[in-house]
């Protein structure tokens, strides 16, 4: 969902200012392997409402 943004960001070449400086600061702490953990997994769950 917001990977074609992060990457359009990391190959624009330039050092992003402002807000997108911030979220992305905060993006990285979220997603350091010291806050979740070495072995952090992602369980996708869905709902059949049939």
């Amino acid at each position: 969902m917001s990977e074609p943004r992060l990457r359009a960001i990391e190959n624009s070449g330039r050092e992003p200012e402002g807000e997108t400086r911030s979220l992305l600061r905060q993006f990285r702490n979220l997603t350091h392997p010291s806050a979740m953990g070495m072995r952090f997994q992602v369980l996708e769950a869905t709902m059949d409402r049939g």
